[in-house]
């Protein structure tokens, strides 16, 4: 990476922390938040569409910088990073909220345990529909984007391990603060429990979806709908951001394991 692409990805990490840093101290993150409260609510919205904003913007100008795949990495470390800034500038029950109150290791390995065995369910799940499709349709199947990212960092010595390590560990700690912490939290304010769930698990799946997947993203849709479900479910029960973390991690860690030993 060259000295000027390396300063443009510090500068973008520094206009992060400022700007969230201006915008606590005009204090629109501080304070308590009630359920019924109409400025709560409008707050929890704003702060919801700065946590989306950061992700994408961080992933696209890091992308541009960088001008290659290898640039998704950078992307997914910085997405995470802004998340995290954004979390810790919130107040200390808004934080609560998006972490839950019941966070440990025996928490984050119940998650890992329940990715491990959420695994081959929704992946026959998916392979059942694409067989589906292919029978009536003559729709063939196609790789997710995640898949065909790391097939063309393949033999790219340690940049090709940083992805690996991306996609198991710092996907998961990006998307479950925006999905299960921030999306989740807002998504609680204004719907019935029974629908929370089904609703960020369709918009979790919304946001993996791809033109260039085809007809294949009806069965990406629903297998990573059932993920968000399952997902939400867990954060709920356990009040834990750390088991659908655990959880997120071993299901893509499985999936990187197959991808490799293919």
């Amino acid at each position: 990476m060259s000295g000027l692409l390396l300063n443009e990805y510090v500068l973008a990490g520094i206009a992060y922390v400022l700007s969230f840093f201006i915008l606590n101290r005009c204090s629109l993150f501080v304070g308590e938040i009630k359920a019924s409260d109409k400025i709560g609510l409008f707050r929890w919205l704003l702060i919801t569409v700065i946590a989306i904003a950061s992700f994408l913007a961080s992933m696209l100008y890091t992308i541009q910088f960088l001008g290659s795949l290898k640039g998704s990495v950078f992307a997914g470390l910085s997405a995470a990073i802004a998340l995290l800034i954004l979390s810790y500038l919130i107040g200390s029950t808004a934080r609560k909220e998006l972490f839950g109150s019941s966070n440990s290791y025996i928490k984050f390995f119940k998650g890992v345990f329940f990715g491990l065995i959420s695994y081959p369910f929704i992946t026959i799940t998916v392979q059942l529909i694409n067989l589906v499709l292919s029978y009536l349709f003559g729709i063939e199947q196609q790789d997710q984007l995640a898949y065909i990212f790391l097939k063309n960092l393949a033999g790219s010595g340690w940049f090709f391990w940083a992805a690996v390590v991306s996609v198991a560990a710092i996907v998961p700690i990006g998307e479950e603060l925006l999905f299960r912490g921030y999306i989740l939290a807002f998504l609680c304010r204004i719907f019935q429990p029974g629908l929370v769930a089904a609703i960020s698990g369709a918009i979790f799946a919304l946001f993996h979806m791809a033109s260039s997947q085809g007809f294949t993203n009806i069965s990406f849709f629903i297998g990573l709908t059932i993920f968000g479900i399952l997902a939400a479910n867990l954060k709920t029960k356990e009040n834990s951001l750390l088991a659908t973390i655990g959880m997120h991690s071993s299901f893509n860690t499985l999936s990187l394991i197959i991808l490799i030993n293919q």
